[in-house]
């Protein structure tokens, strides 16, 4: 039961997003039909989550760090060992306040953080140290500890999964290592204390509702790396008030600032040839800077949105 209303609190984010035009509005343009599509990933990706977690638990193995702990009292640290033989830790049994997950287990890698290991005790965690040898954050894998302040992810970290810090409103503070690569679904949705972060170079997407809700957050620099920023992927993001889209982005998708009511002014590059319904629906101040004859004018003109040449 737990697990299904952990589950439930962290998707909300994910199916509002997907469930049609800025605020709640719906349309029945190509935007909205980029949403379903979106929606539908995200359902199926879900459904994916409910078979594999209770599957990984099972293959748990039952180890722990504590050589003295009896052989019928469940493990600090549930795992599951790779077809390469490092570990994934699945569940976390201890009652912690203050958390540092293992670079090792039985002399074992750990090298993943699965579905939702805190589940049971998220809203009682303070912090969270992640080891060094991690290379990937699971979907869920924190979402809604709202005690956390800040999160250091390791170096070798390559990708943070869907809704993994979703709902963390604690968190102030956020170090992304520089080989990162992917930044998933909702993966900083709704974590209200959040100011700034510092994209990595090496990003190349920023999944749909990445920072959605992230009403704290004044300035974000996304680099030249990143080539797709998925629909909503800052919506509601009320205190940014400016932003520049990266030169190879082609597309800004359905409700990517919709909401950004503080949002003053966006450096559109020329590649972009496209912006999906409700873009930047309640976007009241907005300026919209590019090059003269762009699509980016054209598009400014279209939705009465000032436009200045650059």
């Amino acid at each position: 039961m737990k697990k299904a209303l952990l589950v439930l609190m962290c998707g909300a984010v994910l199916f509002a997003a997907a469930a049609g035009g800025c605020n709640g509005q719906n349309d029945n343009s190509s935007g909205s039909d980029a949403s379903s599509t979106n929606l539908s990933n995200t359902e199926e990706s879900s459904d994916a989550q409910s078979k594999s977690a209770p599957e990984s638990a099972e293959s748990s193995q039952s180890n722990t760090e504590d050589s003295g702990q009896s052989s019928e009292e469940k493990p600090v640290f549930e795992y599951s060992e790779n077809e390469d033989g490092s570990i994934t830790v699945v569940r976390y049994n201890g009652d912690d306040s203050d958390i540092a997950f293992p670079d090792h287990i039985d002399g074992k890698e750990v090298t993943d953080i699965a579905y939702s290991p805190l589940e049971n005790i998220c809203d009682s965690v303070n912090s969270i140290t992640l080891p060094d040898t991690l290379t990937s954050i699971g979907e869920f894998a924190f979402c809604n500890c709202t005690s956390i302040s800040e999160i250091t992810v390791p170096d070798k970290v390559k990708t943070i999964g869907s809704v993994a810090f979703s709902g963390c409103t604690g968190l102030k503070s956020v170090e992304l290592p520089e080989g990162l690569t992917l930044i998933d679904n909702a993966a900083f949705a709704e974590c209200v204390g959040l100011t700034s972060i510092k994209i990595p170079g090496n990003v190349k997407t920023l999944g749909p509702s990445a920072f959605m809700g992230c009403v704290g957050l004044t300035e974000i620099n996304i680099p030249e790396s990143v080539t797709q920023i998925n629909n909503d992927a800052f919506n509601g993001c009320t205190s940014l008030t400016s932003i520049s889209i990266p030169k190879g982005v082609k597309m800004i998708e359905a409700n990517t600032f919709c909401g950004c009511t503080g949002l003053k002014e966006i450096i559109i590059p020329e590649s972009v040839t496209t912006i999906e319904i409700y873009a930047f629906e309640n976007c009241p101040s907005l300026t919209i800077k590019g090059t003269e004859g762009s699509y980016a004018q054209t598009y400014a003109q279209e939705n009465s949105i000032p436009f200045e040449s650059i």
